[in-house]
């Protein structure tokens, strides 16, 4: 009785033994199977919240494109909320949020060089580095990321004419018949008819001219403009003021500005023409959906039932004629940047957005940048067609990005 009584203990024994490795087992598997299940999901919501950061730097990027709403310098030196931008601190996204803040490129990254300016509050490059964190459940994820803007135009005028190369020059403008339209009151694109009731969107000269303090008396870019308008032509040029809405107007838009936003549309440019160039017929370049970028590296010759969308930009020359039509800016900046709207008292181009141009040749015509308006000419300022298609065909790039956590 004795021996089986202790096989029976010894038997006991073992099976304890064995549910105990069992059971040690079982406590590893569990937390093994807890830990990889930890790891997956933060995993997961890491992820997620890479995705939700990266959502916020590509809001940043559209949000910076509007030179109306967000003026570049004005958010990098916005006292506590420095760097802020305009749709928030924090904004709920995929079920968690993201933060955004913009600072100067005031370090070089890589080959890329450091702002010249050298301050955190002034930018001279269109370059600022955009933070975005991406918070989702327990995870966080910070990504950094250099981001160039174009440099987007905010035109001050329906038509804006800037002086000749040096400043200097006095300019010349042209105004044939009673039937041509120059509007500074808003638009919508398309819409001859101005938007009303809307306080936000006050109307802007319908010419504005550049002050000229070395010209001489009697002979400034105002008193040439005035000059030009007969009596019966005062309601012709409408907007801001008194009409004919013709002023000096005060813009960032200088020739310095114009020289680095050139390079930018010809190294960015949709579509590129050289030498002489005609655009007529039923012929579009850019569509309302799909705004494009257009240089002609010569004179332009835009008329019969043409249109277009987007940016234009001509390095010569640039007549307008018959039923054209044209939504966003038209750039005219070269040698002999004269403007030509031609046509009868029965039709001629439509201009919505807004034209700027440049005479660089101060052998050209005495340096003189000129305007010539006849016909059924139109040029109606329109702020969406600016922001949609002046500055919907552009898009601001990233040039250089790092994760932080």
């Amino acid at each position: 009785m004795d021996g089986r009584r202790g096989r029976k203990g010894f038997i006991a024994v073992i099976a304890l033994l064995i549910m105990a490795i069992l059971l040690m087992f079982g406590v590893t598997f569990l937390t093994m199977a807890t830990t990889e299940n930890t790891m997956v999901t933060n995993g997961i919501n890491g992820q997620i919240a890479f995705n939700i950061a990266e959502a916020g730097i590509d809001h940043a990027k559209r949000v910076l494109l509007d030179p109306i709403n967000n003026n570049l310098n004005s958010i990098l030196a916005a006292g506590p909320n420095q760097g802020i931008l305009s749709f928030g601190a924090s904004v709920n996204f995929a079920g968690g949020t993201y933060e955004v803040r913009v600072t100067n490129n005031t370090m070089a990254i890589g080959s890329i060089p450091a702002d010249p300016s050298g301050s955190a509050t002034i930018d001279n490059d269109k370059r600022v580095v955009v933070e975005s964190t991406g918070k989702y459940r327990t995870a966080t994820k910070v990504i950094r990321a250099l981001v160039e803007i174009p440099a987007i135009l905010d035109p001050p005028s329906s038509i804006y004419t800037l002086n000749g190369p040096d400043g200097g020059e006095p300019t010349e403008f042209t105004f044939n018949g009673n039937s041509f339209l120059v509007d500074g009151r808003d638009h919508n694109a398309g819409d001859t008819n101005p938007i009303s009731g809307d306080p936000q969107k006050p109307p802007v000269p319908g010419e504005g001219v550049m002050a000229c303090s070395t010209c001489n008396p009697g002979d400034t870019p105002l008193q040439e403009a005035n000059g030009a308008v007969g009596q019966n032509q005062t309601n012709n040029i409408t907007g801001a003021g008194t009409n004919p809405s013709i002023q000096v107007v005060t813009s960032s838009i200088t020739a310095s500005y114009l020289t680095t936003l050139k390079s930018y549309l010809i190294a960015h440019a949709d579509v590129t023409y050289s030498g002489t160039t005609t655009i007529d017929g039923g012929s579009a370049i850019g569509t309302q959906t799909n705004p494009q970028i257009t240089v002609v590296n010569g004179d332009l010759q835009f008329k019969g039932s043409a249109s277009g969308f987007g940016i234009l930009l001509v390095t010569g020359h640039f007549e307008m004629a018959g039923n054209a039509t044209f939504q966003g800016i038209i750039l005219v900046d070269g040698d002999d940047g004269m403007v030509e709207m031609k046509g009868t008292a029965q039709d001629g181009g439509k201009v919505w957005g807004s034209i700027i141009h440049i005479n660089r040749s101060s052998s050209s015509n005495s340096g003189e940048t000129r305007l010539r308006i006849e016909g059924n000419s139109q040029v109606y300022y329109s702020r969406q067609a600016i922001e949609d298609y002046g500055g919907g065909s552009l898009s601001s790039t990233t040039l250089a990005w790092s994760e932080r956590t």
